[in-house]
């Protein structure tokens, strides 16, 4: 492959990237990092470190970025609106930025955005291309390591993902 990152449009179930991102074609036992990003530090490195790893091998990055309304907040019908149209805001311009990370990389990429429980929602994204890519497709969680010193007690989304045996998670620093 050669050039830097391109971004994949949508595909359909069974069809695979291929090539400089426009073309779809059938890969035999394809590579796929989901890499969870929310344009924090610790998820840009994880974005960065999958691109490296995929460098020589048939596969792409799933990028996604999960929208999470905390339950602790209410929502009412009012606020709902304006919360869904700055996750819209906000999805946009994550994927610019991972347009812009991934530029120097030889990698094809496929954003998207999922609702809800951010460790739920990885994993739902990781079944969902396994269903569609087969049982010999490799399908690894890379995500970034929390920061945040309450997660300790709490557990992060990481700490999370590894207590799932259905998926390689990495979880980088």
């Amino acid at each position: 492959m050669s050039g830097p990152a391109a971004r994949i449009p949508p595909f359909e179930p069974g069809e695979h990237p291929v090539g400089s991102g426009t073309v779809h074609s059938l890969i035999a036992d394809p590579v796929v990092a989901v890499v969870g990003f929310d344009g924090s530090d610790p998820s840009a490195r994880a974005l960065v470190t999958a691109a490296r790893w995929l460098q020589d091998r048939s596969g792409w990055l799933e990028v996604v970025y999960v929208a999470h309304v905390p339950a602790a907040v209410p929502i009412y019908p009012a606020a709902l609106g304006e919360l869904t149209e700055s996750f819209g805001d906000i999805e946009r311009q994550l994927e610019r930025q991972v347009a812009d990370q991934l530029r120097s990389f030889q990698a094809l990429w496929h954003f998207r955005r999922r609702d809800g429980v951010v460790g739920h929602e990885l994993l739902a994204v990781a079944d969902e291309l396994r269903r569609q890519n087969g049982q010999h497709a490799t399908i690894v969680l890379v995500v970034g390591g929390s920061e945040r010193k309450y997660h300790r007690l709490v557990g992060s989304v990481a700490s999370h993902l590894e207590r799932v045996d259905r998926f390689p998670v990495v979880v980088v620093p």
